[in-house]
């Protein structure tokens, strides 16, 4: 009996370290690879249409009526404003529309954040784009306004 307590203590010590360690990886790994994005700016064409500061999205995007908008990028930006680059092929850009009736989101191979949007139905519509960094989103904007006019 004593020599069974002995293995299963040893089991159980052995498999409380393995896994703590596996553990304590993961989570520095997962923190570090993390994105530090706290704002962004959406530009076309040199001219800044929206902006996102402090979970406040500042601007409208319009777009024409049955037909797209120009190349609109995606500057991303940290807690001082600095942009941020993202050059890591884990992250990608997300988004979501609140009218698909609305709008229509385009996003052609190469234009990873960059994208056009296109005009379906005249009124008012709202995007929200994210950051995701494999299953989850390391950033998230409020809801962006779109106007189709």
């Amino acid at each position: 009996m004593n020599t069974r307590f002995l293995s299963l203590f040893a089991f159980l010590f052995a498999f409380t370290f393995i896994s703590a360690c596996d553990s304590t990886d993961v989570d520095d790994d997962d923190h570090d690879d993390h994105a530090e994005v706290e704002g962004l700016m959406l530009r076309a064409n040199g001219v800044t249409l929206v902006t996102v500061d402090e979970g406040v999205a500042s601007g409208t995007i319009s777009v024409p009526l049955g037909d797209e908008t120009a190349l609109i990028l995606v500057q991303f930006m940290d807690h001082d404003g600095g942009v941020v680059t993202i050059d890591d092929p884990e992250f990608s850009l997300g988004h979501t529309i609140g009218n698909t009736s609305t709008i229509e989101w385009e996003q052609h191979e190469g234009e990873d954040y960059e994208f056009h949007l296109k005009g379906l139905s005249a009124g008012t519509t709202t995007l929200e784009l994210s950051l995701l960094h494999g299953d989850h989103a390391d950033f998230r904007t409020p809801a962006i306004s779109v106007v189709v006019e």
